[in-house]
């Protein structure tokens, strides 16, 4: 069931809502400062950032520059040109070559109208918006900024690379990180290789990658957390940050603690989905390359496995400790725990996300169909100790004749039992050994050539006073306060149950006394045989006598004098 419902993905939303669990706040490299478009910077300059005079870019240009800050990515879109782009032009120009730090400028594609392009490892787009034609041959590297939502909504991958068969742009966070790495636009694509759904990147970086060449964000960070440093715009363009704290850094900038405007996204944090800006995406999925730490898609095969091998330890697991409502709740819960602790060490050591939806249904739903079974089945074995108690009744009322209860007995607990073989030794308390009185054979294939193996192991039951089982073998011994009466020897088609077992012992002790009464009363009737024997010999002899005096005793039997 739990491979069906994986296989139709029916519960995708909640599937993927548990994965949220893995992605857990951590450092980042230290190397990414993001500078926000936030509601003091958007009050001075304007409510559309793509609308400020491109000299304010270009003084945050120059002072990142001379700051000495290695990258500049802007996540805005500079698509229509202005008055004041030569501004901006001679910037991101003074950047590149008039400077220690050499600073990259790197600026966003989107990509508009997706489209079924027949390309591996890429997402395929009718028409791209770019940047003006000025600002996109001084610049850098371009990438674009399209982001991959899954059937939540939330978005947990981005497209490495679109294209539109003719051009071909890799993402921002990608186009950003061969800037830190100086690798030029044109050697990008050569040195970027894909294979066997891996993204083999410098600097010994290899990224899982799906089919659509979509890559998993590391979420290092929750939305607004103090995971990247933050600075306003507006506080950078007025110099009221230091220089120092960009010295070396990547710099994001685009909007980011704002209200009122639409670039925040849901992204995988908890689970309750929470929103995060644009820029903060790109931040993160920045972080994943810088710190190698991508992430990997559980494969089909290995979730298959999982579930099976899930649900049959499981089950295995609950047939033995399922077995009172309490149970039902402490093991399987006792099972979930020590799993998910599995899990997450797994994934915090490969990396790999592990199907927490379906591993989990693997592992709970077996206990009410465990705790429903053992419900029959502990139903059905008192059905049997009746029925076997009921039969002891009906064997008591008849004659005492042990003759007569050792097949009645043998075969209600070969119906009991499912026995191929069984042997009904008698206790012979004449001369201490035992007697086999009664055999019962419904299999030829371990018939008679048992018959010693049976007398020992009924010899070791009565010994020791238990009942002993040995694979599908078993004796059964009947006495009654250490009196020995009697064994029952079978040979089961399978292994016997600890419950059966039980049941066994239970109907051991009724059995004993019912056969207890039989040797009683078969010595009573022994004992009235001898005294009628006597008591007419006594007769024959006082009728044959001359001189007779009679003495009734007390204990009523007669004596003579002659």
């Amino acid at each position: 069931m739990v491979l069906l419902l994986w296989r139709l993905d029916l519960f995708a939303s909640v599937r993927l809502s548990m994965s949220n669990a893995f992605y857990v706040s951590r450092e980042s490299s230290g190397n990414v400062v993001l500078i926000a478009m936030d509601d003091a910077s958007l009050q001075a300059y304007g409510r559309m950032p793509a609308e400020w005079d491109r000299a304010l870019h270009a003084r945050l240009v120059h002072f990142l520059a001379d700051a000495g800050a290695r990258v500049v990515t802007f996540d805005v879109l500079f698509a229509e040109p202005t008055d004041t782009d030569d501004a901006l032009v001679e910037a991101i120009d003074y950047a590149r070559f008039r400077t220690e730090a050499r600073t990259r400028v790197v600026m966003p594609v989107v990509g508009a109208q997706p489209d079924n392009v027949r390309m591996p490892y890429a997402l395929g787009y009718r028409h791209f918006l770019t940047p003006t034609v000025s600002l996109s041959e001084i610049v850098s590297a371009l990438g674009h900024v399209n982001t991959c939502s899954d059937v939540d909504g939330v978005i947990r991958r981005i497209p490495t690379r679109i294209t539109d068969d003719q051009q071909t742009w890799f993402a921002l966070s990608l186009a950003t990180y061969f800037s830190y790495l100086r690798i030029p636009v044109s050697a990008a694509s050569t040195l970027a290789v894909y294979e066997e759904g891996v993204l083999a990147l410098p600097g010994d970086r290899r990224i899982p990658v799906d089919e659509q060449g979509c890559m998993f964000i590391n979420y290092v960070s929750a939305p607004n957390s103090d995971r990247f440093p933050v600075y306003s715009y507006l506080d950078v363009v007025e110099g009221r940050i230091p220089p120092s704290a960009f010295t070396g850094k990547i710099v994001l900038v685009g909007l980011m603690r704002h209200t009122g405007l639409n670039d925040l996204y849901f992204v995988p944090t908890g689970l309750r989905n929470a929103r995060m800006a644009g820029v903060e995406i790109h931040a993160n999925a920045l972080e994943t390359l810088l710190q190698n730490i991508p992430l990997r898609p559980q494969g089909e095969a290995s979730q298959e496995v999982m579930i099976v091998v899930l649900a049959l330890v499981a089950s295995c697991l609950y047939s033995y400790g399922v077995r009172r409502w309490y149970s039902a709740v402490l093991v399987p819960l006792a099972v979930s725990v020590v799993w998910l602790a599995g899990a997450f060490a797994y994934f915090n050591i490969q990396h790999q996300f592990v199907n927490l939806f379906h591993s989990m249904l693997a592992v709970l739903l077996p206990a009410p169909v465990m705790f429903v079974l053992h419900g029959i089945e502990e139903a059905r074995q008192r059905q049997q100790a009746e029925w076997l108690l009921d039969s002891l009744l009906n064997v008591a009322r008849q004659r005492l004749d042990v003759d007569r209860m050792a097949p009645s007995i043998t075969g209600d607990l070969c119906r009991v039992l499912d026995c191929v073989h069984a042997e009904f030794w008698l206790w012979n308390s004449d001369d201490g050994a035992l007697e086999r009185v009664y055999v019962q054979i419904k299999s030829r294939a371990r018939g008679a050539s048992h018959a010693e193996h049976g007398r020992d192991m009924a010899e070791l039951a009565l010994r020791e006073d238990r009942v002993i089982a040995s694979g599908g073998e078993v004796a059964v011994p009947f006495s009654w306060y250490g009196q020995p009466y009697g064994v029952l020897y079978a040979m089961n088609k399978g292994r016997l149950s600890a419950t059966k077992i039980a049941l066994l012992e239970l109907f051991a002790r009724q059995a004993a006394l019912l056969l207890a009464n039989a040797a009683l009363f078969k010595q009573t009737q022994r004992q009235a045989r001898e005294i009628a024997h006597r008591e007419a010999r006594y007769r024959l002899l006082a009728e044959n006598a001359t001189d007779v005096i009679w003495i009734a005793s007390l204990d009523g039997h007669y004596a003579y004098v002659s």
